[in-house]
């Protein structure tokens, strides 16, 4: 059974999982490309059907980044989109929308931004029950002990510095969703 808001990649987990129930094999291919075989009860001994479909598999996990500096999101965008889906908020309040209809896998939230900072918006993300288990992590420019104990106090998954270095954020992702 699907609830709404659905996310496209909760209706593709479904169907996979029916299809895994259904005793259907899934093969997919280099190109990301599915092929599925059906097992048939054969009569008289007839090979088993292959069924050959377009449908792209995409098993990347989804990250959402929210941050009022639109050229901080690009770059973090541009430094994921090869590993992961990306969405981007430029404010906390579009952020809490679009958790509102659709799932994200971890989220990458500015500190310091106008109107509601980062510590607001993790404050109304974790009061929200089905938003509490997704990981947050905060990214700051400011580098100064009481903001760090500050954030940390908050026990988000982590926090990054910006700049952000390429591998620093690939490897704190990973470490939190692989």
């Amino acid at each position: 059974t699907l609830v709404k808001p659905i996310a496209s990649s909760t209706i593709k987990q479904k169907i996979v999982q029916f299809l895994k129930e259904q005793k259907t094999i899934r093969e997919i291919g280099v190109d990301n490309t599915v092929s599925t075989v059906q097992e048939k009860k054969p009569e008289n001994s007839k090979p088993v059907e292959v069924v050959h479909t377009n449908t792209v598999v995409d098993d990347k996990k989804h990250i959402l980044i929210i941050d009022d500096d639109p050229i901080m999101l690009r770059l973090i965008k541009t430094d994921l989109k090869d590993y992961y889906n990306v969405a981007t908020a430029i404010s906390g309040k579009i952020g809490l929308n679009f958790l509102q209809r659709k799932n994200t896998d971890l989220i990458l939230l500015d500190y310091e931004m106008p109107e509601e900072n980062g510590a607001e918006i993790f404050k109304k993300i974790r009061a929200v029950e089905e938003f509490r288990n997704i990981p947050i992590v905060f990214l700051t420019g400011m580098n100064n002990r009481e903001i760090t104990q500050k954030l940390l106090s908050m026990k988000p998954q982590g926090y990054l510095l910006k700049p952000i270095e390429h591998v620093k954020l690939l490897n704190t992702i990973q470490q939190i969703i692989g």
